[in-house]
């Protein structure tokens, strides 16, 4: 359905909000988004900005939606770089892509990852589907990987042996928890918890005088240990 004048000019203004909120973002870190700092950027009144967004929260929703979407869209890429049936190429492919989206996204990633810590209170139900889209891309290449036997999951010991206690909370972590081996979710979180920590590592290192190709060559070799450790090979 094409868009009316009103809703295009409503939508070009949020996309202006989100853009000097992404520049302070760039500047000042994650945890400075501020409406009146962003008025005053755009010479308007802080008020003028509750017309686009409810309040600073509903903002930091709508930059961490994008932030996912971006993500998503490069993981994809990196998947289909490969044919469907080299799996555990296409799991290599797609870690190693969220690692360097994160390290060249490094606000983006922070706030996606760190947003209740920066005191922001975004309600879970406006990021959710997205969180679960982004989980569900290594859940169904990990599942695929499970099911051609590419993965033995009784021998796989990435992140140790999946607690009993926590299949019923693993169904739990999206909708469609209850299509998947509680073992294949188990393994699917701890990459991404993987990754998580690498990602972190990764910028601690680049504060350090360690050369940027030696920190890529040692994270490709840390995602390969890691898948290996998955496919029960060590």
């Amino acid at each position: 359905m094409k868009q009316s004048r009103r809703e295009q000019l409503h939508a070009n203004a949020r996309m202006e909000i989100k853009e000097v909120a992404m520049g302070q973002m760039l500047e000042n870190g994650s945890a400075a988004i501020s409406l009146g700092a962003i008025a005053r950027e755009m010479g308007v009144t802080t008020a003028s900005l509750y017309h686009y967004f409810t309040n600073r929260d509903s903002l930091v929703s709508a930059l961490i939606v994008d932030a996912i979407t971006s993500l998503i869209k490069s993981l994809q890429v990196a998947r289909d770089s490969l044919p469907p049936e080299d799996r555990i190429g296409r799991l290599q492919r797609v870690a190693i892509a969220w690692h360097q989206w994160s390290v060249a996204n490094a606000q983006q990633y922070l706030l996606i990852a760190h947003h209740q810590k920066m005191g922001y209170h975004v309600d879970p139900a406006s990021i959710d589907p997205e969180v679960d889209a982004l989980l569900e891309i290594v859940l169904n290449l990990v599942e695929g990987a499970v099911q051609a036997g590419d993965i033995d999951i009784d021998s796989a010991q990435s992140g140790g042996r999946m607690p009993i206690d926590e299949e019923a909370k693993l169904r739990t972590l999206l909708p469609s928890g209850d299509a998947y081996e509680p073992r294949v979710i188990y393994l699917a979180v701890n990459l991404w918890s993987f990754l998580h920590g690498l990602n972190i590592l990764d910028e601690t290192l680049r504060y350090t005088h360690l050369k940027e190709e030696w920190i890529d060559h040692a994270v490709k070799q840390e995602i390969d240990r890691f898948l290996r450790s998955m496919e029960g090979r060590e």
